[in-house]
């Protein structure tokens, strides 16, 4: 998983988490509080790294608990389409 406050970075420049196995979910920890993170996954194998997921952003919640969550984006992230898409990440801080 690749992470990030600042979506302007290239992808190496991103913070890597790595997740071993067949996991489905992860836990980030130590975020900061109100602030936007932007995340993608990368699935690797023996046969080498597969394409970037889209992007997902979310914000987390303020040190009393209140807010944070996934911000609204475009499906396909950048393009201007209007659809909306989601996807089952949670993050704490």
């Amino acid at each position: 998983m690749f992470y990030t406050t600042d979506a302007t970075q290239k992808d190496r420049d991103w913070v890597v988490e790595g997740v071993l196995g067949d996991k489905l979910s992860t836990t980030i920890r130590d975020l900061s509080s109100e602030t936007t993170y932007y995340f993608k996954v990368q699935a690797r194998n023996s046969k080498g790294y597969g394409p970037m997921s889209p992007t997902v952003i979310f914000r987390t919640p303020s040190s009393d608990g209140r807010g944070g969550g996934q911000v609204k984006t475009p499906t396909d992230y950048g393009t201007g389409k209007s659809d909306y898409g989601y996807t089952s990440m949670s993050c704490f801080g």
